[in-house]
């Protein structure tokens, strides 16, 4: 029949907003999870903290999302320390769960906001969200990497 198919219903999916309110938890203590005398990584806690803003965010309705969000945490902060690369497929399995990228977002059935929608700033944005360059990219996770998190 005309109108059933996966198209017609795209209309129905929600449209994910940043509403500027912090959810979920604060990363928990890392010599608990990561082991005596470790921190977290600063980049982790900053996906944390983007994380807790996000639109994505209001989909992460009870404590085991939070609990799953924060195993995904652990394992990015163990790729940071060692450098296993094997830790990144785990991760993205992991984000793409959460809907990190517009694909995973519409593999999850939600339609893909305006980049607007997804700023985790107040509304409007600052520039502080704009798009880097790759030398500028590849600098900035030079220096991540070369101090080893510290």
């Amino acid at each position: 029949m005309a109108g059933n198919g996966r198209r017609a219903a795209k209309g129905q999916n929600p449209v994910l907003r940043a509403d500027g309110k912090i959810r979920g938890r604060e990363l928990g203590d890392p010599a608990l999870l990561l082991g005596e005398d470790k921190q977290w990584n600063p980049k982790v806690l900053q996906m944390w903290d983007n994380l807790r803003r996000s639109p994505q965010a209001q989909r992460m309705g009870t404590d085991l999302d939070w609990d799953y969000g924060e195993v995904m945490m652990i394992a990015l902060n163990i790729f940071f320390e060692t450098h296993r690369w094997e830790m990144l497929s785990e991760v993205r399995q992991w984000m793409a769960k959460i809907g990190y990228s517009p694909a995973d977002r519409n593999a999850l059935k939600f339609d893909a906001p305006a980049p607007d929608d997804l700023s985790v700033g107040p509304s409007g944005g600052d520039s502080s969200g704009q798009a880097m360059g790759m030398d500028e990219y590849w600098g900035q996770l030079s220096s991540v990497l070369d101090d080893g998190g510290e």
